[in-house]
């Protein structure tokens, strides 16, 4: 666990820094997360991809992917909070994930492994997050699936 040291001088967690960074939009669960991921590849499975990329180029431009916008999460720069551009959701969707999924294949599933073992971190972030510098978190002002 890392320390931050606010202006004074005061230490505080990794987790107190990411409540007060992220207020409005608190992270999302790691079963969230987990559930998300399960829809997207069973999309993906169901339409043979093709519906979920379809359905992705129109979901980037809100910063979420089709998973996340039916449980309600968006995806955000991990920096400043706001939500990332159509591009960077491209980036982390397609040409980070693709070179994981290469990897994967070379290495039996690995780099899959590894990558959502980094879930269990204290922010939540796993290493493709960690890589474009971003977090999921809750929004469900966008959700199409309702409590």
């Amino acid at each position: 666990m890392y320390k931050n040291v606010d202006q004074m001088g005061r230490s505080n967690s990794a987790a107190d820094e990411l409540n007060r960074r992220f207020q409005e939009f608190p992270t999302t669960s790691r079963g969230l997360r987990l559930a998300a991921y399960a829809l997207d590849l069973l999309i993906a499975s169901f339409t043979l991809f093709i519906g979920w990329a379809i359905w992705s180029l129109f979901t980037w431009k809100e910063s979420t992917t089709p998973g996340h916008k039916i449980l309600g999460q968006k995806i955000v720069n991990f920096n400043s909070g706001i939500e990332v551009s159509w591009w960077h959701m491209f980036v982390r969707e397609c040409l980070v994930r693709m070179i994981f999924n290469l990897i994967s294949f070379f290495t039996f599933g690995l780099m899959t492994v590894i990558d959502a073992l980094f879930i269990f971190r204290e922010d939540k972030r796993t290493l493709h997050d960690l890589i474009v510098k971003t977090i999921v978190v809750d929004d469900s002002s966008i959700a199409l699936l309702k409590n």
